[in-house]
C-alpha cells in the first residue's frame, strides 16, 4: 500500500504539469496578419496587460509540532518577453507570412517587456483566450507553459475598476479580447532549501 501511494505521489511530482501542458493543445496558433495598406482591416485591437509576480518560499521558524513549514517571502516581477509573436526572417513552421513578406506579426503579440499584449484580429467574432497567448509564448520559450503548474492565484482587474479572482484551472480560459484590463498572476517560484 505504501509503495502504491509513493508511486502515485512520485508520478504526480514528476509529471504534474503534463495535464496543464496538454490543456493548452486545444488552443489554435494565432495566424500572421497583414494590416499594411488596408489589405486586412482590423476588427479589433486591444491591449490587456499580463503581470506575473513570483514568490519564493523560505524556511520559517520551527513550529512546536516539528513539521517544517514554508512561508512566502518578498515578491518580484517576472518579465513577459518583448516581441513574442513577432517574426523577422526565420518564421516557424505552420505560420504563413503575408504574401511577399519575410516577417510576421501574429494576431497576439508583444512589443515591449511591459506585459502589454497586442490582441488584434481581422476575423469578426474571433475570441482569443490566455491559452492562445501561451501557444505564442511557447514558440520562443518551450518552458513557458511550465509556469502554469505553479500558479497560486489569478486576479482580473476590469477597466471599470471591478476585480475578481479566477480559479487557477480556468486561467487559460480568460478572454483577452477585452480591452484595458490587467491579469495578475501569482506564482510559486521555488522551495526553501533543506539546510
Amino acid at each position: 500500500m505504501r509503495y502504491a501511494l509513493f508511486s502515485i505521489a512520485l508520478a504526480l511530482f514528476l509529471f504534474g504539469n503534463t495535464a496543464t501542458q496538454a490543456e493548452t493543445k486545444k488552443y489554435s496558433m494565432p495566424p500572421c496578419i497583414n494590416t499594411k495598406g488596408g489589405e486586412q482591416p482590423l476588427v479589433y485591437h486591444v491591449h490587456p496587460q499580463l503581470i506575473i509576480t513570483g514568490y519564493r518560499t523560505a524556511k520559517a521558524d520551527e513550529p512546536k509540532d516539528g513539521k517544517r513549514p514554508s512561508r512566502l517571502i518578498t515578491p518580484f516581477d517576472l518579465v513577459v518577453p518583448a516581441n513574442l509573436g513577432v517574426w523577422h526572417g526565420h518564421i516557424p513552421n505552420g505560420l504563413t507570412p503575408p504574401s511577399g513578406k519575410d516577417s510576421c506579426y501574429q494576431e497576439i503579440h508583444t512589443h515591449t517587456f511591459s506585459g502589454i499584449l497586442h490582441v488584434e484580429s481581422v476575423t469578426e467574432g474571433m475570441v482569443y483566450k490566455m491559452g492562445h497567448f501561451f501557444e505564442v509564448w511557447s514558440l520562443k520559450d518551450h518552458q513557458a507553459k511550465d509556469m502554469l503548474g505553479r500558479i497560486l492565484s489569478v486576479e482580473v482587474l476590469e477597466a471599470d475598476g471591478t476585480s475578481y479572482f479566477v480559479p487557477k484551472d480556468k486561467f487559460l480560459e480568460i478572454d483577452i479580447t477585452k480591452d484595458l484590463r490587467k491579469i495578475l498572476v501569482r506564482l510559486k517560484v521555488d522551495e526553501y532549501s533543506s539546510d
